[in-house]
C-alpha cells in the first residue's frame, strides 16, 4: 500500500469534511495569500477557516499524522503491530500532500464549531494511547478528545476504538486469593492412600494444559513426595462428561487393596447445558459412593475429594465491551448447586472432603483485569486458558495448592 493513498485516507477521516467538487478557494478567495501561521488560528473553529488557513490546517494535520502505525494496528501482538508499522514506513514512499490538502473542505459554518488549538489537543491527547503498546484494546476518549468531539460530533468516530475494555488501575486491587476456609467436611485425619483415582470431565482430564501441568498431576506428585510414594495414578475423566458419567468412570476402577483416594471434578457440562437434575445427581453419587465403600471390592476404603464448579465470569453479568457473560441470577443458581451439590455432601459424610474453588476464582476469570467488573485488581492475573473456559497453568497450580491445605490436615504429622 503505497504512503500517498494511507496519507490520503487518514486526511479523510481527520475531520471527515471532504465536500465533493469543492474548490480550495472559498468565497473569499485566497488562492494567492501569503504563507498561513497556523499559531495565530488557534482560537479558531474549523468551521470558519477560509480555503488557504483550511489548507495550513490540513498541513499540520497531515504531519501529524502516522498512517503506518493504522497498518500496524491491525496485528493481534504489540509486537507484530510495531514490527508491521516500521515494515510499512520502510516501504512507504509518501508522495506531498498538498494535492489532498487542496482539496480539504472544513465544513459550513456551525457544523464543526471544534477550535484549531483544542483539536490539536485531541490529536495530542489520542496518538498518547493509540500505541501499538495498546493494540487490541477499548480506548476510552481522552478528556481532550471529548470536548472536540462535542463541539464537531462528525469527529466521534476518528477518536474511538472498540476492543478488550481498559485493565484495572492499581487502586482497585481486591483482596487475595482465599484458600483455608473453603474446606468442607474435614473429619479428621485419614488413611494414607496407595492408589490416586481421578473422575470428571475435561478439567479433570487435562484438556486444556501439559499433563504436567495438570491440577490432579500436581496433587499426585504432592501426595508421592511427601506421604505416598509408591502412590499409583488412574485417570479416568473423559472431557465432555456430565456428573452422570462419572458413575460409569468409576465402574472402570479396578477393585483390590489398599486405600483409594478419589478426586472428582464435575458438572461444568450439566451447567452448559441447563440440566439442572438434582435427582440424577444424587443418583450419580450413590453409584460413585457405593462402587469405592463396598468392602468387598475396596476392603482398605476410600476417601473422596470433591471440587465446586469455579465461574469464569467474575459475577461480571455487563462485562465492559458487550462480552459474553451470565446473569447475575445463573451465578446465584451456580452458588447454590455448589452448596448444595458438593458443600452440604461433604459436610454429610464422614469419608468426603470438599474444596470450594468458587470464591478465590473470583477476580482470575474471563475479567480478571477488566476495568468494571466487581473483583477487577491489579494483581488479578487470569487462572483461565485461551478459550475462557478451562483453567490454565496458573488455575491448575492454584487448584492444587489449595488441596495441598487439605492434604496436610489430612495427613498431618500426628495422624500416623
Amino acid at each position: 500500500m503505497k504512503g500517498s493513498l494511507l496519507l490520503s485516507a487518514t486526511l479523510g477521516a481527520a475531520v471527515g469534511c471532504s465536500a465533493p467538487g469543492a474548490s480550495p478557494v472559498g468565497p473569499g478567495g485566497d488562492a494567492d495569500a501569503g504563507p498561513i501561521d497556523l499559531a495565530t488560528l488557534g482560537a479558531r473553529a474549523l468551521d470558519s477557516l477560509s480555503p488557504a488557513e483550511a489548507r495550513a490546517f490540513c498541513l499540520e494535520d497531515a504531519a501529524r499524522a502516522d498512517p503506518c502505525l493504522d497498518v500496524g494496528l491491525s496485528r493481534s501482538a504489540p509486537e507484530a503491530c510495531a514490527e508491521r508499522a516500521a515494515e510499512c514506513r520502510r516501504e512507504a514512499a509518501y508522495a506531498p500532500v498538498a494535492a489532498a490538502c487542496d482539496r480539504f473542505y472544513p465544513g459550513v459554518a456551525g457544523s464543526c464549531s471544534v477550535t484549531v488549538e483544542s483539536y490539536f489537543a485531541c490529536v495530542d491527547a489520542w496518538a498518547a494511547i493509540n500505541t501499538c503498546e495498546n493494540v487490541g484494546r477499548m480506548l476510552e476518549r481522552p478528556e481532550p478528545c471529548r470536548e472536540a468531539v462535542a463541539a464537531c460530533p462528525r469527529l466521534e468516530m476518528r477518536f474511538f476504538r472498540d476492543g478488550l475494555p481498559p485493565p484495572c488501575e492499581p487502586e482497585t486491587a481486591k483482596r487475595p486469593p482465599r484458600v483455608e476456609e473453603d474446606i468442607y467436611g474435614f473429619d479428621g485425619c485419614r488413611p494414607l492412600p496407595s492408589r490416586f483415582v481421578v473422575l470428571g470431565d475435561s478439567i479433570a482430564d487435562c484438556f486444556s494444559v501439559q499433563p504436567e501441568e495438570c491440577g490432579p498431576y500436581l496433587i499426585r506428585e504432592e501426595l508421592r513426595q511427601a506421604r505416598s510414594p509408591e502412590l499409583t495414578y488412574e485417570n479416568h475423566a473423559v472431557s465432555g462428561s456430565l456428573l452422570s458419567d462419572v458413575a460409569r468412570q468409576a465402574t472402570e476402577v479396578a477393585g483390590g487393596p489398599g486405600h483409594v483416594l478419589v478426586w472428582i471434578h464435575s458438572i461444568g457440562n450439566d451447567l452448559i447445558l441447563r440440566l439442572v437434575d438434582d435427582a440424577a445427581w444424587d443418583a450419580a453419587f450413590a453409584k460413585v459412593f457405593g462402587h469405592f465403600t463396598d468392602p468387598a471390592r475396596f476392603p482398605d476404603g476410600a476417601t473422596f475429594l470433591l471440587n465446586t464448579q469455579y465461574s469464569p465470569f467474575d459475577q461480571c453479568p455487563d462485562a465492559p465491551g458487550g462480552r459474553g457473560s451470565i446473569s447475575a441470577e445463573a451465578d446465584l443458581l451456580l452458588q447454590d448447586i455448589n452448596r448444595r451439590v458438593f458443600i452440604e455432601r461433604a459436610e454429610a459424610r464422614a469419608d468426603t472432603v470438599t474444596i470450594d474453588q468458587y470464591p478465590d476464582w473470583l477476580g482470575h476469570g474471563r475479567f480478571a483485569d477488566i476495568r468494571g467488573c466487581p473483583h477487577c485488581g491489579s494483581d488479578n492475573t487470569s487462572w483461565m486458558s485461551n478459550d475462557g473456559t478451562h483453567p490454565g497453568p496458573l488455575g491448575y497450580a492454584h487448584m492444587a495448592e489449595k488441596w495441598k491445605v487439605a492434604l496436610d490436615r489430612m495427613y498431618a504429622a500426628g495422624c500416623e
